[in-house]
């Protein structure tokens, strides 16, 4: 869906809200006649209730096209996910390694020196204890930057082969 039509459609939605809040608080105040006249304010007039259907009508119209049109837009203007891993998103290990936090940069740059590491001695040279350090190592690896894997009885860590220098 263009941009113009997600615009069009939002102003959309946000006019009908609007208009059906207005209209279910402020109801056409009816005039009775009788012996005396007497205006009522709390019933809705046969306008009242086209009005407010029409608006409804627009509303979830206008809405159904956000919610439903809304992953055809992000591939046509090019962006990307929350769910996809950062190595997905960025190439650049420079670029990358500005957005880690500390551990996580200390972690990086030791695996850039010494390219593959048992996690053990990982923990030993960063100075961060193992149970952080796993932490840290499980939340690289969902980005994508990492690989851990098994040889013997200890865990492997090295850099995913798109980040390696």
């Amino acid at each position: 869906m263009p941009r113009n039509r997600i615009i069009s459609a939002n102003i959309v939605l946000i006019l009908s809200l609007f208009i059906l809040v207005f209209k279910l608080t402020n109801p056409t105040p009816t005039c009775i006649q009788g012996e005396h006249a007497v205006t009522i304010s709390t019933l809705y007039t046969f306008t009242d209730c086209i009005t407010i259907a029409i608006f409804s009508g627009l509303a979830v119209a206008s809405g159904m096209c956000l919610l439903f049109f809304r992953s055809e837009t992000k591939e046509s203007v090019g962006l990307t996910t929350i769910d996809e891993p950062v190595a997905a998103q960025k190439n650049n290990l420079d670029v990358v390694l500005k957005t880690l936090k500390g551990k996580e940069q200390m972690i990086i740059n030791e695996l850039i020196k010494t390219g593959e590491i048992n996690q053990s001695e990982l923990s030993s040279r960063t100075k961060i204890p193992s149970s952080t350090l796993s932490r840290t190592l499980h939340d690289l690896e969902q980005k994508g930057l990492i690989v851990r894997y098994h040889n013997g009885m200890s865990k492997m860590v090295k850099l995913a082969d798109s980040f390696k220098r």
